[in-house]
């Protein structure tokens, strides 16, 4: 058992006991895993608000590589990302992102890449004023290549999603069209990314394609809890 630290994102958490909560860390040290935060609820703890989903957090743990549960014996707020807390179209896209990260992220499995990218992409997300999708079509394209689902072209470096990868019933069809913007929006760098516009209705058909090139291999493919709640809550 070692004392270690590192950058984490919070993925999820829920209530546990009368002060406590065990969440889901994303951290580019130790990949994803679970952990126990003694007293997180308590307001006299210091840990009051640290622990909200999606924050960008450094934790101070005695790993041990058989404990089902960490220990968590310190941690400090990097960015809770107020912006996106506070506009409920950001939201949608940052949950989004958080929610694939934590269905497609094998426990354990350090993956550097795609912490950096989550990173880069919340980050963004929380500068921006516009085009959201376009962040969450970009996390999906990279994503996909970073955990061996895409590829990135021998020749162009450009992330590539194959027109005969298996797609939740059907193959995933790139068109002339498609093609077009995937490769816009991989060959633009995430600063540049509120420069690109593309018709709405056509990035969510999109979006929607990856989600179930990306879960084919899970339990429900393409059913996202967050797509469920922001369609609740535009609904009221």
């Amino acid at each position: 058992m070692a004392l270690v630290s590192s950058e984490a994102f919070v993925l999820n958490k829920f209530k546990y006991g009368d002060t406590s909560l065990i969440v889901t860390l994303f951290s580019i040290n130790h990949g994803k895993f679970s952990a126990l935060i003694k007293g997180a609820r308590n307001s006299k703890s210091g840990l009051s608000g640290v622990f909200e989903n999606i924050n960008h957090i450094t934790i101070h743990f005695n790993k041990k590589e058989n404990r089902e549960l960490q220990n968590i014996s310190k941690s400090e707020n990097i960015n809770s990302f107020p912006a996106i807390k506070q506009n409920l179209d950001k939201l949608n896209v940052a949950y989004r992102l958080i929610e694939l990260t934590n269905k497609l992220i094998i426990s354990y499995d350090i993956n550097s890449k795609v912490f950096l990218l989550l990173k880069d992409m919340l980050n963004t997300l929380e500068k921006n004023e516009s085009n959201f999708l376009v962040i969450l079509l970009y996390f999906q394209l990279f994503f996909s290549v970073y955990t061996g689902v895409g590829y990135l072209d021998k020749v162009s470096d450009f992330p590539i999603v194959s027109d005969e990868t298996f797609v939740y019933g059907t193959s995933f069809k790139n068109t002339e069209e498609i093609n077009g913007i995937l490769h816009l929006i991989g060959k633009t760098k995430p600063e540049n990314l509120e420069s690109l516009f593309f018709d709405e209705n056509k990035l969510k058909v999109l979006i929607d394609k990856l989600d179930y090139h990306l879960l084919s291999d899970v339990s429900h493919p393409g059913i996202l809890k967050t797509k469920k709640i922001i369609s609740q809550i535009q609904m009221k």
